[in-house]
């Protein structure tokens, strides 16, 4: 009997479920603004719950490594991470955007000024 291989594939789904069940708080929260968001498509609001579930994740677990919360607290900070992260990644879309299409005008002004091609 090969015992050994049955504990190698039981230690590797309890660290797929340990895993999946730290997500869960933060894909409740996004999908939560997801159902509230009326105007965006299929693929963005896919997009913006992804990023939700991953903003969620990275910042969770830095802000659970800062401090000494239990772990209802740890799952609602999840949680409400979820909802602002999937709200903030429109936003945070459409400012870098705005702020990429602004960049040549600023370079040219910028080097019509230090060339006396305009005002400084």
């Amino acid at each position: 009997m090969h015992k050994p291989m049955n504990i190698e594939i039981a230690a590797i789904l309890a660290a797929v479920w340990g895993f999946v069940k730290g997500l869960i708080p933060a894909a409740f929260g996004a999908a939560i603004a997801v159902s509230m968001d009326k105007g965006a498509t299929f693929f963005q609001k896919l997009i913006q719950f992804l990023a939700g579930i991953i903003v969620s994740y990275y910042v969770g677990e830095a802000i659970h490594e800062m401090t000494d919360f239990g772990p209802m607290v740890r799952q609602s900070i999840s949680f409400t991470l979820g909802m602002i992260a999937y709200n903030s990644a429109k936003a945070f879309v459409t400012g870098a955007s705005e702020t990429a299409g602004e960049i040549p005008g600023d370079i040219w002004e910028f080097i019509k000024g230090k060339f006396g091609g305009g005002s400084k």
